[in-house]
């Protein structure tokens, strides 16, 4: 990536794994994106601030539905 600032495009809680929700932050800048692993708290913390969209696997709303750990 070049110069300028880069922005939070997206926030997406990608599963969970051993009891642990995992997380990635997606940046752009100059027309290219990077994914970043990040803890989900810091993540949506990040996006109430910025106002980027937040994706949930469907996976994880599968689960919380069915009364398993997810979501």
């Amino acid at each position: 990536m070049k110069g300028g600032l880069a922005a939070v495009l997206r926030v997406g809680i990608s599963e969970l794994r051993e009891n642990v929700y995992l997380a990635k932050l997606v940046i752009g800048r100059d027309g290219l994106t990077k994914e970043i692993d990040a803890r989900p708290s810091d993540a949506v913390a990040l996006a109430l601030r910025l106002n980027p969209p937040i994706f949930v696997s469907e996976e994880l709303l599968q689960s919380a539905d069915e009364g398993g750990q997810g979501c």
